[in-house]
């Protein structure tokens, strides 16, 4: 589970996402339709490249946590 998926978080969740299930937590719903759209806002080397290659359900998004955290 990744709680923020700010610069930190983002990286954090493309790089675990890559061989896991990954539950992405924001409460920036723009910030996790982004993450669903395999899609970011920031300019990181490398980094939207690995998360277009990430399987579609290794990244599992929620403003819930609590839901995350049962998992």
């Amino acid at each position: 589970c990744v709680v923020g998926i700010g610069y930190v978080g983002m990286a954090y969740a493309v790089l675990l996402a890559q061989n896991n299930i990954v539950y992405a937590v924001d409460i920036d719903m723009e910030k996790l339709n982004l993450l669903i759209q395999r899609k970011t806002v920031m300019h990181e080397t490398g980094l939207r490249k690995a998360l277009s290659k990430i399987p579609e359900d290794n990244i599992i998004v929620s403003v819930n946590p609590t839901l995350a955290y049962k998992k």
